[in-house]
């Protein structure tokens, strides 16, 4: 096939045309959730509503944290040596 101009333009206005007859959405680019939540709960919370882990992961919370370690007092056993 023995490319000129004439052929060039025919074969560049076919391709723009295609283009055009695309729809945008084609074009555009994916949304992307880069909002994370994350919500710390005790585990008293979660074992007295069962119904509690279902509902926040409704609400969008991507991460549970389980913060029950904040409330107890630090054994002797794991104390460091001389405390």
């Amino acid at each position: 096939m023995h490319l000129n101009r004439r052929t060039m333009l025919k074969f560049s206005g076919a391709a723009s045309l295609g283009c055009l007859l695309q729809p945008a959405s084609l074009f555009a680019a994916k949304p992307v959730n880069r909002r994370r939540f994350h919500l710390c709960l005790s585990p008293d919370a979660l074992e007295r509503d069962s119904q509690l882990l279902p509902t926040i992961r409704e609400a969008g919370v991507n991460a549970v944290w389980l913060g029950g370690f904040f409330s107890q007092p630090p054994s002797d056993e794991k104390s460091p040596p001389g405390a």
